[in-house]
């Protein structure tokens, strides 16, 4: 008999996406996201000046994007590793050591 061995492919994706990494599912960060972006631009653009107004807006818009797509090799978006990170921080840590006294004697 021969052996035969189940092929699965590496990074595929069944959802629609909108471009590369961004799909429906990231929707409501876009909003969210960008809302903030541009009330925080307005604010900015009615206080200081309009031009650094639009900027802000722009670069706010630009890094939640940044942040929400998810990357092509980890499947992954920046917020996701973060929360993974901090959880992973937050466990119970095994240090496997044995106690010795100055001399080193026990």
């Amino acid at each position: 008999m021969k052996d035969e061995h189940l092929y699965i492919p590496y990074g595929l994706i069944i959802e629609k996406q909108w471009w590369e990494g961004c799909g429906p599912k990231q929707k409501p960060h876009l909003i969210i996201g960008g809302l903030i972006s541009l009330g925080l631009a307005f604010f900015i653009s009615l206080l200081i000046h309009i031009i650094i107004g639009l900027a802000v807006g722009i670069f706010g818009i630009l890094a939640t994007v940044t942040l929400i797509t998810k990357q092509d090799k980890i499947n992954l978006s920046i917020i996701e590793y973060i929360g993974l990170m901090i959880r992973k921080n937050k466990e119970q840590q095994n240090f496997l050591y044995k106690y010795k006294d100055d001399y080193g004697i026990m």
